[in-house]
């Protein structure tokens, strides 16, 4: 027969039912990105041969002023920093570690932007902080240009349209930053087209080619040209500069740009 003493000890070993080995909380790993912003943990109590057992978990925060956590396990971002969270069962506790980091400042990169010549193309960066000075991806960026007739700007890349001064502006996580921009055209002595003159007969057409040369006569890029005509009735000009002559008579053709103009005469006859 079994002593009392023995029969005792077993009851109060059965009563306290299986040992926890250890407490799995998933994610282990949790990032939050807004003030507010939240996430389920799960826990689950192990034996020693790693079943589950179920049995009732507690949680808790080591920093509840950064992420605090519920009895269910929903976490919810305070403040920028890092905190424990504890998931405990029959005296086992299993972590998981919660990084907050709430945007808090926003800047480009450059500061300002000198764009010389037309087409000139340059590239920003926006850069986020969190409160704590940390950086953050940039995610979901919206791009604008305070004035498209000087630049236009596409995920971050800012193209010169013609001289001028304006601002480019990103938006992102509720923080918007500004970068001043300039266009200047390249220095030239001016503008050269060619032929110098030019016979159509009616209905035909021919191209005038101008640019901007320095003063030894070479080409300089990046100054954008127009060109216009001083009688359409005459003849009409393209944005390419193709001529087409409509009647008879006589019209010049003119380049122009950076202040600076060059003409071409034309001369209409008949077929």
């Amino acid at each position: 027969m079994m002593r009392p003493a023995v029969l005792s000890a077993l009851v109060a070993l059965a009563a306290c039912g299986p040992a926890v080995k250890k407490v799995d909380v998933a994610p282990a790993q949790l990032t939050l990105e807004a003030a507010g912003a939240g996430a389920t943990l799960q826990a689950v109590a192990r034996d020693h041969a790693g079943g589950a057992l179920a049995l009732p978990v507690g949680w808790s925060s080591a920093r509840p002023e950064v992420a605090a956590i519920d009895a269910a396990g929903r976490v919810t971002a305070r403040k920028s920093g890092e905190a424990e969270l504890r998931a405990t069962a029959a005296g086992v506790t299993g972590v998981a570690q919660v990084r907050v980091s709430i945007p808090a400042r926003a800047s480009l990169e450059p500061a300002a932007l000198s764009l010389v010549g037309v087409p000139a193309t340059q590239q920003l960066r926006l850069r986020l902080q969190d409160e704590v000075g940390r950086e953050m991806a940039a995610r979901e960026v919206v791009w604008r240009s305070a004035d498209e007739g000087v630049v236009r700007v596409v995920g971050g890349a800012v193209t010169a349209v013609a001289p001028g001064q304006t601002q480019v502006s990103a938006a992102a996580a509720g923080l918007t930053a500004a970068a001043a921009v300039e266009v200047r055209l390249p220095p030239f002595a001016g503008l050269r087209v060619e032929p110098a003159r030019l016979q159509l007969a009616l209905g035909a057409s021919a191209r005038v080619a101008a640019r901007a040369v320095d003063g030894t006569g070479q080409a300089v890029e990046g100054v954008p040209l127009r060109y216009s005509s001083s009688d359409e009735r005459v003849v009409r000009v393209s944005a390419d500069g193709t001529v087409t002559a409509i009647q008879q008579g006589r019209a010049r053709v003119q380049a122009s740009g950076g202040g600076r103009s060059a003409a071409v005469e034309v001369t209409v006859r008949k077929k």
